[in-house]
């Protein structure tokens, strides 16, 4: 029995891996996939929306690829592609996984058809390998509570009333509610980033309250201490990448004249740093551009951010 059942675990193993991708590699984000995306998502923004008004969006299937794609960076070397026909849309995601003798890819298609509210699992497969809807289903509930994804799943469950296919294109009906901004911005973050952004906020209170009462500091006066706290939360077994990561988002956010809360409500009840114009070779444009490239890049794919760079 244990040898039938190793026997099982191979076979399935040989099914489910596969030599290469399904969902092929593309990096041809240009700056009119960026700028159209983001003109959507400013279009439809919960902070300025009406409670209860039913609204509607309608996403080309190029839009939606790269939205995937972006979404798609929680996981290092993963790839997918979506194909909408009427009443049904396919999905298609490649995991790249560590070497083994039974494949270096892990192909998942999973095909969804429209329902009276949000689409319904219709036939998983992974590899070669058919998976039961009703156990697809289940296996996608876990790998969201593992990725940590629980809460964007409840808000769309509120939110969502609809979402309709079509051929190359797919709509959905939605309706926000009044903590719908709020929920939104907090389910993007992790409690763990929230609380460390939230850091590097304070300390950016602390740093512009000494500059009082000049009104124009050179960029550096500001950067340099921020990147130290980096270092020094670092040292403290912090992780490098996250602690630069915080410290170099909250920067943009104020060299652009947004604070903490605007991504994270949340932190309305914390300091507000003192309002300055930072200088770069005594213009205030270039801190702005400088500190928005590198949040992107740090924040966002390769691809992605070098789309919005050009387009901004």
């Amino acid at each position: 029995m244990l040898l039938l059942a190793g026997v099982a675990a191979a076979g399935a193993l040989l099914a489910a891996l596969q030599g290469e991708p399904a969902a092929a590699v593309r990096e041809d984000i240009g700056p009119l996939d960026a700028a159209r995306v983001v003109a959507l998502l400013r279009a439809h923004d919960p902070r300025r929306a009406v409670s209860g008004r039913i609204s509607a969006v309608t996403l080309h299937e190029r839009e939606l690829e790269v939205l995937l794609d972006h979404g798609a960076r929680r996981w290092p070397e993963t790839t997918s592609r979506v194909h909408l026909q009427r009443n049904a849309a396919t999905l298609t995601m490649s995991v790249h996984v560590p070497p083994n003798p039974f494949g270096r890819w892990l192909n998942v298609r999973a095909r969804l058809v429209q329902t009276g509210g949000l689409p319904a699992l219709e036939s998983l497969r992974i590899g070669a390998l058919p998976i039961p809807a009703w156990l697809g289903e289940r296996i996608a509930l876990r790998l969201i509570e593992r990725a940590e994804l629980l809460g964007e799943l409840r808000l769309t469950a509120d939110v969502v009333q609809q979402v309709r296919f079509a051929p190359q294109q797919l709509q959905v009906v939605y309706a926000w509610r009044d903590d719908s901004a709020r929920r939104m911005m907090e389910a993007l973050l992790p409690a763990a980033e929230q609380g460390r952004l939230r850091v590097y906020a304070e300390r950016l209170a602390e740093l512009a309250a000494r500059e009082r009462p000049a009104w124009e500091v050179p960029m550096t006066r500001l950067l340099m201490p921020m990147f130290a706290l980096a270092r020094e939360r670092t040292a403290a077994g912090n992780d490098a990448a996250a602690e630069n990561r915080a410290a170099i988002v909250v920067l943009a956010l104020f060299a652009n004249g947004r604070g903490l809360p605007s991504v994270l409500p949340a932190a309305r009840d914390g300091p507000r740093p003192r309002p300055l114009r930072l200088l770069l070779a005594g213009r205030d444009d270039f801190p702005r551009h400088f500190l928005v490239s590198a949040a992107l890049v740090v924040e966002s794919t390769g691809a992605l951010a070098q789309a919005v760079g050009l387009a901004k």
